[in-house]
């Protein structure tokens, strides 16, 4: 085992938790990692899996890619998807990518299905692995992104007190528009402002798409309800909201996605989706706003409050 004698100085490394070392590809390495991906999804595909890309392998991106690659066909049993946990190859975070692929869990949590689950999806199931390309997302059937976003927030009371930094967001929503493919579904897990799938993320895509010559094709794009509890049932919260909850509307209306049918899409438009989030904040950090503030908002935008406590009950729960 490498350990931590490196000099950052002269060798651009990755230093994991247990201080073991771990050093950045290189640009040589970019090719023979992709060739690895494609002859990995063209076997899954064969098997006839959806190809899940999931963009941030944190505390939240990590257990959801555990999740999608421990899902099972319910009339085979079989696996039915195959999943690649994409992280940026950081000094910070790069040391995630090897952990993954030995099947070692590259988050801490309390819930002690999560070791197990990763180990068993990489080296069991095989419907695992993680990369630290970003071609990988050209090989994508559906794009969950999992990119971090803070929200600075001082105190409550204020509805214009506060801010959101989405510049992480913006560049990974830039990547993907350049690499998916056009009928790929993207599915922003991410907790984010109001408006940003509909104003922000959407024409991002877009543009990039047009920039490829497919001004004809409209991005596919969703948002999914971020209702993870962190915890002893960590796991089981993601199953249970991912699976057998509910995502928001997708955008372009009636389409829905092939391999994402069983899902319950409700009749929120992706302005109002996005404001649900607000009252209930992140897995890990606090609401975007309180009760108070978020019925404030809720009035100068002229959105029905009622119709989101119908479909989540969030403004009847104390603005969880």
């Amino acid at each position: 085992m490498a350990q931590a004698k490196f000099d950052s100085e002269k060798q651009q490394v990755s230093i994991c938790p247990n201080n073991e070392v771990f050093v950045l590809p290189a640009e040589k390495d970019y090719e023979h990692e992709f060739r690895r991906l494609k002859e990995s999804v063209d076997r899954q595909k064969k098997k006839g899996r959806e190809i899940v890309v999931v963009m941030g392998v944190g505390f939240v991106g990590a257990v959801m890619a555990g999740v999608v690659a421990d899902a099972v066909d319910p009339q085979s049993g079989e696996p039915s998807k195959f999943v690649i946990g994409m992280q940026r190859p950081s000094i910070r975070s790069y040391w995630k990518i090897p952990y993954l692929n030995r099947g070692i869990a590259p988050v801490e949590a309390e819930d002690p299905e999560v070791a197990p689950m990763i180990e068993r999806c990489v080296k069991d199931k095989q419907t695992l692995t993680a990369t630290f390309t970003y071609d990988a997302l050209s090989l994508a059937d559906v794009v969950v992104v999992d990119v971090q976003c803070d929200y600075n927030k001082e105190s409550f009371g204020s509805v214009k007190q506060g801010r959101a930094d989405i510049a992480a967001l913006e560049s990974s929503l830039k990547i993907i528009g350049e690499k998916i493919k056009p009928e790929c579904l993207v599915l922003i897990e991410t907790t984010v402002p109001p408006g940003t799938t509909e104003y922000i993320a959407y024409p991002i895509i877009k543009k990039e798409f047009d920039k490829r010559s497919l001004k004809d094709s409209e991005p596919l794009l969703a948002h999914s309800f971020e209702r993870v509890m962190p915890g002893k049932n960590y796991v089981a919260s993601v199953r249970e909201f991912f699976f057998n909850n509910r995502i928001g509307n997708i955008f372009g209306g009636s389409r829905r996605h092939r391999g994402f049918n069983q899902h319950q899409t409700v009749g929120l438009n992706l302005f109002t989706d996005d404001l649900e989030t607000g009252f209930q904040g992140g897995n890990v950090g606090p609401p975007l706003f309180d009760t108070t503030e978020g019925l404030l908002v809720i009035i100068a935008l002229h959105v029905d409050h009622h119709h989101i406590r119908q479909t989540q009950g969030v403004v009847s729960e104390g603005g969880r």
